[in-house]
Formats: structure tokens, C-alpha cells, sequence
């Protein structure tokens, strides 16, 4: 269900009532980069946001992370930083997968009690001439050593902001991972009894910050007989520590319960954890907190990064992963040749905005395409997708329908070896054929970056 969360006046709860007034809307800024610093993991000292001790990595205003820790980060403009500390733009208004990872599933302990594998996707839009990130989507799936059961679970988060103003919508699945269309009606909020698990959707306030945590009670907070109950899960981003089994017979009949999990303290667990800004469409540079999405995988957790040909966050090549130099393409820049590999990984097109059609329809147009065809159209086509001005004008809706299918005509006129003809009358007639401070414009529209046909 869609939820207004009121970020000046106070913040709707999931029953709809309104609870205090965030405190991001009156912490203090930080002189550094004219944000603020972010609540419980950094201070502003000498004018800057500098993470605390016990997260000694990252930047202050946006995410700091503890020691051992693997981080990719995706902010506003975005730009992407990839597990090695890369960073390059990344102007990609589609959904595309940015991490793949199989981690040891730890109790409380330490001890590994099996795996937990999780796709997880990010999820682009466009605001006038800003490409942002909207939201994510994970796939998760626990696997339980010594048993036959594992769980999967699905779980989107969209969200963005006008003035302070949050527009967000979420949704879960339980039985199913990714990749599929989240649109699912389970609870994102859900109790069971059973194997003590209380999933919920945690928002922070101070930071505007949606994060996803599994928390539990102990036995003894649930007594009774519970052989009725169903062995169910709802499992999400930031798995913070197991027991198992869950209690011994003294504390209630589980004697149907095949596998029984109670999360308690900080423990590794399945080492995952994802953590989002909305973006303020109408405050954009005046917001307070930087927008993106930070992806941090536990070192602890022995993680196997996986489907390295489609990823985005790049591995350490430690990890088996590439640096850009690896991936970037001949005649390409390191930006045209990130957009080019996210294209052609092809991901289901999902999103929550209507422009999954021509998302998939671009990625088609390139896997069928001459590789010396496919550098071509992205080096001569780029620019639709990076010029903020011509961007504005050429396509001011919510979406990015209208520019994206103009680059697929761009592309296409590449692919196919044909005049750009259909591209160039577009353009003309939408009335932003002769923008100030647009080099590429006038090259186009005269042909010149176009098939001679």
C-alpha cells in the first residue's frame, strides 16, 4: 500500500497515525558539504562529518560502515562506487542487478549454520534532468545446513521525496526470491510466534533512512503450546544474529517446528545489510541528506560474489571480482562502457515507474547488435542520457519514457546502419532542437553523429 510519510509535520505510522516530528528536519548542518552528519554513526568536528570509531569507513554524510567490511554505494546522480572504491557515473534510468552474493548464514555465536544467497537490485528514475535512485529490490534465499528447508523471500522499497515529503510504497513475498516482479501482499511487518521472528520495516528518522532488521524474543516471552503454528519465515535485509534450534521442550511444545530461529544482539548472521535516502525531487541540492543506496557485506561472512558478467558493484578483484579498466570497451569511456554492460546484462524490467518497456526494448536492440555497431550508437548516443539541459527539455514527465525511447532510435540507427532521420525529427519537433549549452545538439540534428545510411 502507498504511504504518505510526513517528514515536516510527523511521520505516518503503518497505522496511519502521526507520530513525532523527524528529527533530520531540525538537526544541525554540517559546514563540509552543507549536509548533515549521519545520526549514530558520525559527528561534525572541525566542520566535517567524520565517522566514529566503531565505523571507521566511509564518509560521515552518508554512510560509515564497521571494520571488515565490504561496501558499494550508489548516490545521486548518480554516481557509482564499487566495491573496490571506484566511483564513475552512472546515468542509467533502467532497474539493474547491483550485487549477487552467497554469504555464510552465523548464529549469536559465530558458528555457521548454512548459507544465505541474495540478489539485490537497484531501481533508477528521472526528475526533469536528474537521474536518481528510487528504490531496490532484494531476492534472498536462507538454506539451512543439515536440512532440507530453505527460505526465500522477496521485498521491494520505493520511496522518494518532495520538500521533506516521502512517497513510498513497499512489498513482500514470502516463498519466492528474486528475479520476479515484487509486487507480493505478505506483511512487510510480520510476527511469528513459532520461531520468535519479528521482521519489520525500520525507518529512521534522523536520517531519513529506510533499513530493514530482523529482531526477536526469547522463549520465555512466548509461552504456551505452540505445535499449531506453521514453520513460516519473513526474513529481510539486515539479519542480525541466530540461534538454533529455538527452545527446549521445557518452554513449549515446538515439536512441529522444523527449524526454529530467534535473532538476538549483533551477530554477523547472514552479514548483509542495505540502507536508502529517497531523494527530494523538489529540494534537490538543498536536501540535507545525500540520497543513494549503500550496500554493506560483512567480511566476517566469507562472502562468494556471484554473477560477475551482470553485477554493477563490481568486486574487489580479491573476491573474484573486475576493476574498470577490465570492463571498459575499446573506443568507450569508462561511464558509456558501465551503461553499455548494464544494458546488455538484460534484467527484468520492473520498476515502479512505466518505462520498463523501453528499457527492455534498448537492451534488445544491443544484444542483437555487431559489437562494433553496439560502441558505436552508445559513444554517438551518450549524450541523450547525460545532458541535464537537453534531458529537461526533450522529456519533463516523472519517467523517462520519452528520452529513453529516443536513445533506443539513436541506437537503433546505429545497430541497423540507417539515418538517424525519426531521432532528428523528434527532437524538432518537441522544440529543443537548439539549446544553448548542448555540444552534441547541433552535431546531431545536422546528422554528423548519425549512420550515413
Amino acid at each position: 500500500m502507498l504511504l504518505f510519510h510526513l517528514l515536516c509535520l510527523g511521520l505516518l505510522s503503518a497505522a496511519g497515525a502521526l507520530v513525532a516530528p523527524p528529527q533530520f528536519a531540525t538537526r544541525p548542518i554540517c559546514p563540509d558539504t552543507n549536509r548533515t552528519c549521519v545520526a549514530g554513526e558520525a559527528v561534525c568536528t572541525g566542520g566535517r562529518c567524520n565517522c566514529l570509531n566503531d565505523f571507521p569507513h566511509g564518509k560521515g554524510n552518508f554512510r560509515c560502515y564497521p571494520e571488515a567490511t565490504l561496501s558499494c554505494e550508489i548516490k545521486n546522480d548518480p554516481s557509482l562506487q564499487t566495491f573496490s572504491g571506484e566511483g564513475e557515473a552512472f546515468p542509467f534510468p533502467c532497474r539493474y542487478l547491483a550485487s549477487h552474493v552467497q554469504t555464510i548464514l552465523l548464529n549469536k555465536l559465530g558458528q555457521p549454520i548454512g548459507t544465505c544467497e541474495a540478489r539485490i537490485y537497484a531501481f533508477n528514475s528521472k526528475s526533469k534532468g536528474k537521474i536518481y535512485v528510487s528504490g531496490f529490490d532484494i531476492g534472498i534465499t536462507y538454506t539451512f545446513t543439515g536440512s532440507p528447508n530453505s527460505v526465500p523471500y522477496s521485498f521491494r522499497q520505493f520511496a522518494t521525496t518532495d520538500n521533506s515529503l516521502n512517497y513510498e510504497s513497499s512489498a513482500g513475498f514470502i516463498g519466492q526470491a528474486l528475479p520476479f516482479k515484487p509486487d507480493g501482499t505478505d506483511s512487510v511487518d510480520f510476527h511469528n510466534y513459532g520461531t520468535g521472528v519479528h521482521q519489520a520495516v525500520s525507518y529512521e528518522i534522523a536520517n531519513n533512512r529506510y533499513r530493514f532488521q530482523v529482531t526477536s524474543r526469547a522463549c520465555s516471552d512466548w509461552p504456551g503450546n505452540f505445535s499449531h503454528i506453521s514453520n513460516q519465515f519473513v526474513l529481510t535485509l539486515k539479519v542480525t544474529s541466530l540461534t538454533h534450534p529455538l527452545c527446549s521442550a521445557s518452554q513449549g511444545n515446538f515439536s512441529n517446528i522444523p527449524i526454529q530461529l530467534v535473532l538476538t544482539g549483533q551477530a554477523p548472521a547472514c552479514g548483509i545489510d542495505i540502507g536508502f535516502v529517497p531523494f527530494d525531487r523538489a529540494l534537490r541540492l538543498g536536501q540535507h541528506q545525500i540520497p543513494g543506496l549503500a550496500i554493506a557485506i560483512s567480511e566476517l561472512n566469507v562472502p562468494t560474489f556471484l554473477s560477475p558478467n551482470d553485477v554493477m558493484c563490481l568486486p574487489k578483484v580479491d573476491n573474484g571480482g573486475e576493476l574498470f579498466k577490465d570492463i571498459k570497451r575499446p573506443s568507450l569511456s569508462i561511464e558509456e562502457s558501465l551503461v553499455l554492460r548494464a544494458f546488455k546484462s538484460a534484467q527484468p524490467q520492473n520498476q515502479v515507474h512505466s518505462d520498463n518497456g523501453e528499457c527492455t526494448a534498448i537492451s534488445n536492440t544491443l544484444n542483437d547488435c555487431q559489437q562494433n555497431r553496439q560502441n558505436q550508437g552508445i559513444r554517438k548516443c551518450h549524450w541523450i542520457l547525460r545532458n541535464a539541459k537537453f534531458m529537461k527539455c526533450y522529456d519533463n514527465t516523472p519517467g523517462a519514457q520519452r528520452l529513453l525511447a529516443l536513445y533506443r532510435s539513436c541506437v537503433a540507427s546505429w545497430c541497423n546502419n540507417r539515418a538517424c532521420t525519426q531521432a532528428i525529427t523528434n527532437i524538432q519537433q518537441s522544440g529543443c532542437a537548439f539549446l544553448a549549452d548542448v555540444p552534441e545538439l547541433s552535431s546531431f540534428i545536422n546528422g554528423n553523429r548519425c549512420p550515413s545510411g
